[in-house]
């Protein structure tokens, strides 16, 4: 009797807080500049362009291929990309809900449901990001998929299938976002290590087809784009920063978590206690990978200043193993009303994003609270829309139309040559040509080395800028290399064979792929990189770049 009074219970408080997570996404729901660097691709693609930033260039400015191409198939049925990804990422998030739901109430557990719920709306590094435009809510989905698969086999299963399963699921997690393999990892290894004991050489042929989605894709990449890895990793992390500032950065966005998201960080420390006290193999495998992705954010976090995105996906599995491994309902209901009173105790919490009540901490240039500033500007919202839902009612967005009728071809930089270029490029339209000076989207910027990392307070985390040589827009403008300087003359030459020339499957174009990622042609930017760290002696560069921006006409 007891038993089905908590099932009741259960099921009527997990119906009532999913409705309150779809309230509290719609709230949330917001698109980022960086999304429309995506979406001018996809329009380009749609529009028979190929998968390109700038016309007859091909660079891979996204880091989610799979979110890419997702985004692409529902863009071609609606014909617009805001409303589009608001609704494309609330069904994602609702189907994750979905399958962790048919998993927790596995045995007649319908409270774990509404318990993982209460988690997921308690962290703001995972609501924050539901509908940015990014790749999080797919991220989601499929760290969902992927727990279910471990949490309903054995700890170490011996099944062909099961093995397949794990590593097609990782497989695409890293098609949709290659750093998030980490969270995998531990798991493949130890799955895959056990399996071949059991099962031998059979397990060639689920790694094979497992691993087919991500071998696919870096030879797609490889092939069509002239290399494996989005051009924003050549701009971010090769960057020859010292390793002591990207620590010191990595530990400042770590803290910077620690302080808006307390209640997160405790949870999966939670989460971490109990899959050790109760020896569950599954769980303590995923947390190895979250323990594994908190190192990688450690070294990486100077590559993004959006506070608490490279966290999202971590806290998601975290806290899915969490409600998985919670004791008891009674212990819910605990954890649960104390959970809630933190929300309304806590003035960013997620729940009162886009309200009165939501109170933002200090901002720092290297750890925004992105949601909160672009609720703040209001336009690019779902729920402060002004005009037309095709379009993000946004100043940038404005420029960009208004540069698309300018007599220039190429502009540097993006609105009054800022350094965000997703809205201004979305809107300038496909025959312009926008010069990223902070590499991401530009093929030959993003192999030049960094002006501003001299010292940590000239670069702001994920923007390192480019002294674009002389000579480079005249040869963007008029389609031929004009770059003065020889050797960035010459490497440029053989760059543009890989990312411009129209023959895909030439022989000298495949060559030339090869001796560039193997570096061959690194040493021709030696002396020039040297030129430049000699005249900057360790000043900082931004102001420099600073007067190239804007329109340029090769006149």
């Amino acid at each position: 009797m007891l038993e089905n009074r908590w099932k009741l219970i259960g099921v009527a408080v997990s119906g009532l807080l999913a409705l309150v997570f779809v309230g509290a996404f719609l709230t949330n729901a917001w698109v980022v500049d960086d999304a429309y660097i995506t979406f001018r691709v996809i329009d380009n693609l749609l529009h028979g362009r190929g998968l390109t930033w700038n016309p007859g260039e091909r660079v891979q400015v996204f880091t989610h291929p799979l979110w890419m191409l997702l985004m692409s198939a529902a863009a071609a049925l609606t014909g617009e990309f805001f409303v589009t990804n608001v609704g494309v990422s609330l069904l994602l998030c609702m189907a994750m809900l979905a399958v962790a739901h048919r998993w927790l109430s596995h045995g007649g557990d319908s409270w774990r449901p509404a318990l993982l719920i209460l988690l997921l709306l308690s962290s703001k590094a995972f609501m924050d990001y539901t509908s940015s435009g990014l790749e999080n809510s797919l991220s989601y989905l499929l760290v969902a998929l992927f727990c279910v698969q471990l949490g309903t086999g054995r700890d170490a299963p011996a099944s062909l299938r099961h093995l397949a399963g794990l590593w097609l699921t990782a497989s695409l997690a890293f098609v949709n976002r290659h750093d998030t393999l980490l969270l995998y990892l531990p798991t493949l290894a130890w799955v895959t290590w056990q399996s071949a004991r059991a099962l031998g050489w059979r397990i060639g042929v689920p790694l094979l087809l497992g691993s087919l989605p991500a071998t696919a894709w870096l030879l797609f990449a490889t092939l069509y784009y002239g290399f494996p890895l989005p051009n924003t990793w050549y701009a971010k992390v090769s960057t020859r920063l010292p390793l002591e500032d990207r620590l010191q950065r990595g530990f400042e966005y770590f803290a910077n978590s620690l302080a808006w998201d307390s209640v997160s960080h405790l949870l999966v420390l939670g989460c971490l206690i109990l899959a050790l006290r109760r020896r569950r193999a599954a769980a303590l495998l995923a947390l190895a990978g979250v323990g594994l992705y908190y190192v990688f954010i450690v070294f990486h976090a100077s590559a993004t200043h959006m506070s608490g995105r490279f966290f999202a996906v971590p806290f998601c599995m975290a806290l899915l193993w969490l409600a998985w491994l919670w004791p008891s309902p009674r212990w819910a209901v605990v954890v649960g009303a104390a959970l809630i009173a933190y929300a309304v105790w806590n003035p960013i919490a997620p729940l009162k994003m886009g309200t009165r009540w939501y109170h933002a901490r200090e901002q720092d240039k290297n750890r925004i609270d992105t949601s909160y500033l672009v609720h703040e500007a209001g336009p690019h919202v779902l729920l402060n829309h002004r005009g037309d839902w095709r379009t993000p009612d946004a100043a940038w967005y404005e420029a960009g139309l208004a540069f698309r009728h300018h007599p220039s071809k190429v502009h540097v930089g993006g609105a009054q040559g800022a350094e965000a270029i997703g809205f201004f490029g979305f809107a300038a339209g496909p025959e312009k040509i926008v010069v990223d000076y902070l590499g991401i989207a530009d093929p030959l910027l993003a192999r030049l080395p960094a002006c501003n990392v001299g010292s940590p307070e000239h670069w702001k985390s994920g923007h390192f800028y480019r002294i674009p040589p002389k000579g480079y827009f005249e040869s963007l403008a008029r389609g031929e290399n004009l770059i003065v300087d020889p050797g960035i003359h010459a490497y440029y030459d053989r760059l543009a064979v890989a990312v411009r020339d129209p023959d895909l499957l030439s022989w000298s174009r495949i060559e030339t792929i090869v001796r560039l990622n193997l570096g061959s042609y690194d040493p021709l930017l030696d002396e020039p990189a040297e030129r430049l760290k000699a005249a900057l002696g360790g000043k900082d560069c931004r102001y420099f770049v600073a007067g190239l921006v804007g329109p340029f006409d090769p006149r």
